[in-house]
């Protein structure tokens, strides 16, 4: 897991321990990956509280609640369409 600065955004990655190939059943989907190799997995984004209402205006959506977590540095955000 890292957090990269330019995006804002955390990162998290499997790394193989071996070389192997995966496939998904019923498509034509492969892919092979070496020992050490990484894929990324999941790609959470953070926004700074101003940032997130201005961002969704800028989108055509209203920041109609947050909830934020006093303990955490974090907020869950409910953004509607306008």
């Amino acid at each position: 897991m890292k957090f990269n600065h330019v995006t804002r955004g955390i990162e998290m990655y499997l790394q193989s321990t071996y070389n192997q190939t995966g496939a998904i059943r019923k498509t034509d989907f492969s892919v092979t990956l070496n020992e050490g190799e990484t894929i990324l997995t999941r790609s959470n984004h953070r926004f700074l509280l101003m940032g997130c209402s201005r961002g969704s205006k800028t989108a055509v959506f209203r920041c109609q609640e947050q909830c934020i977590d006093g303990g955490w540095p974090c907020a869950e955000s409910l953004l509607v369409m306008e």
